[in-house]
C-alpha cells in the first residue's frame, strides 16, 4: 500500500467513525429529549436546573454540530474565494504560449491543459476539479532552464492526471467538518505530502534524475505563494512536527473516549422505553412529574407529600 492510498485509509476510516459516533449520539439523546417534550414529562425548569443526561449530551452534540456546519461554511467560502483569486491570474493569461513551453517534451502533449500568465511571481500550480489546468507564469519559465521546466510540467501532470485537485478539495471539507478530531488534520496534511513525494517519483523515474527537479525547487525556496484548494509546486513538504502529532493523537484519543462515555452512560430515560414499554426510569428515579406515563408507575407516599412518589411494580397496578 503506497502512501497516498495508506493516508486515505485512514482519513476515511477516522470520518467514518467520527461520523457514526455523532449521528449514533445524537439518535440517543435528541429522541429522548423529544419524547419528554412531547409529553410534557419535565418542567420548564427542569430544562434548565438541574440537567439532566441526555439534555446536556444534546446540548454538547448540537453545538459541535453547529460548529462543525460553521467551519464549514467558512471553508467552502475559501474555496470561492480562491477560485476567485485564479481567475483574476489567468486574466493574464497569454494568448500564445512561450516558445520553451512549446518546445518542451514534457508539455508536447498536454499543451491545451497549460496556461501561461504574464507575473512577476513564481508561480506553478494544477487547479480545477472538473477541468484541473496547470498555472506557470513568465517569471518562472525565465528563471527555469528548459530541463527545470520539464520537471516542474511533469510534475504537475502527474497531480492532473490522477485528480489530486479534487482530492485535496475533499480532505479539505472533511477537515473542516470534523475539526473535533486533531489526528485527521495530521493525516491530511501527510496525505498532501504523500502526493506531492509521488509526484516528484514521477518526475526522477522520467527524467532519470533528481537534480533539475531539486534546482526547480531551490528557485522556489524564497518565494512561496500560498493557495489553498490547488496541487502547488511552491508549496513544498514542511518539516515533520512529531510533537504536535502526539499531540493531535493524545487529544483524539480524549475526545473520542468522551464520546464513549456519553454513548454507554446511562441516561434518565430511553426513548424507545417510554414509546413501547412506557416504563420509564425517570419515573423511577422521581425525576418526572408528568401526568401523561409516570403516573401510571408511581403513586403518592404516606406522608401526603404530592411531590414525594414511590415506585410500584407493573404487576400491582392494572
Amino acid at each position: 500500500m503506497n502512501n497516498p492510498k495508506k493516508y486515505m485509509f485512514l482519513v476515511i476510516f477516522l470520518s467514518l467513525l467520527s461520523i457514526s459516533m455523532i449521528f449514533g449520539l445524537f439518535s440517543k439523546y435528541s429522541l429522548e429529549v423529544l419524547v419528554h417534550l412531547h409529553e410534557k414529562c419535565q418542567r420548564l425548569a427542569s430544562l434548565i436546573w438541574p440537567l439532566n443526561v441526555h439534555v446536556v449530551g444534546l446540548g454538547v452534540l448540537a453545538l459541535v454540530i453547529l460548529s462543525s456546519i460553521a467551519i464549514t461554511a467558512k471553508t467552502i467560502f475559501s474555496f470561492f474565494k480562491t477560485k476567485s483569486k485564479i481567475k483574476k491570474l489567468t486574466s493574464q493569461k497569454l494568448n500564445k504560449l512561450p516558445n520553451k513551453v512549446l518546445y518542451s517534451m514534457a508539455a508536447s502533449n498536454h499543451l491545451d491543459s497549460i496556461i501561461v500568465i504574464k507575473s512577476n511571481e513564481l508561480i506553478a500550480f494544477s487547479y480545477g476539479m472538473r477541468k484541473t489546468k496547470i498555472l506557470i507564469s513568465t517569471r518562472l519559465i525565465d528563471s527555469l532552464n528548459t530541463n527545470e521546466l520539464d520537471s516542474v510540467i511533469l510534475h504537475e501532470l502527474h497531480h492532473l492526471k490522477y485528480s489530486h485537485v479534487l482530492f485535496i478539495f475533499i480532505m479539505e471539507i472533511v477537515k473542516s467538518a470534523l475539526f473535533f478530531v486533531p489526528l485527521l488534520s495530521v493525516f491530511i496534511r501527510q496525505f498532501k505530502d504523500s502526493l506531492e513525494n509521488e509526484a516528484d517519483k514521477t518526475v526522477v523515474k522520467i527524467q532519470r534524475t533528481s537534480s533539475y527537479l531539486e534546482s526547480a525547487i531551490n528557485v522556489f525556496s524564497n518565494n512561496q505563494l500560498a493557495y489553498d484548494f490547488v496541487a502547488s509546486f511552491s508549496m513544498r513538504k514542511l518539516k515533520s512536527n512529531r510533537r504536535g502529532s502526539v499531540k493531535a493523537f493524545v487529544s483524539t484519543i480524549i475526545i473520542f473516549s468522551i464520546f464513549g462515555l456519553f454513548s454507554i452512560y446511562p441516561s434518565s430515560t430511553h426513548a424507545g422505553e417510554v414509546l413501547s414499554v412506557k416504563e420509564s426510569s425517570v419515573c423511577f428515579l422521581y425525576q418526572c412529574n408528568s401526568n401523561s406515563h409516570c403516573n401510571s408507575y408511581l403513586v403518592p407516599s404516606v406522608n401526603n407529600n404530592p411531590d414525594n412518589y414511590s415506585s410500584v411494580s407493573l404487576v400491582s397496578i392494572k
